[in-house]
């Protein structure tokens, strides 16, 4: 792919900041702090997650050294039958 046009006369106010400040913007949203009831929730979740997370970390390194030993071996069966699975769920 080649570019023609190199003038940077279109990119006029690009990376220009001062343009927000001038609209009277600072380019800053005030964020709101959360609710008590989020808090725990998160709390919540986030030891869920780590707890999945420390599950998954040794699934995973398993399988790292299954696949680098060459030992990994795919069922043409079932993979063709989990790809036509997922495809009607998809469309359905």
């Amino acid at each position: 792919m080649k570019i023609q046009n190199t003038s940077s006369s279109n990119l006029a106010g690009v990376g220009n900041t001062s343009a927000l400040s001038s609209a009277g913007g600072s380019g800053r949203h005030p964020t709101p702090s959360p609710a008590q009831g989020d808090q725990s929730a998160l709390s919540s979740l986030s030891r869920a997650l780590e707890s999945a997370s420390s599950d998954q970390t040794s699934k995973v390194v398993q399988l790292s050294q299954i696949v680098s030993s060459g030992r990994y071996q795919v069922n043409p069966q079932q993979l063709s039958n989990s790809l036509i699975e997922a495809h009607l769920r998809a469309a359905a």
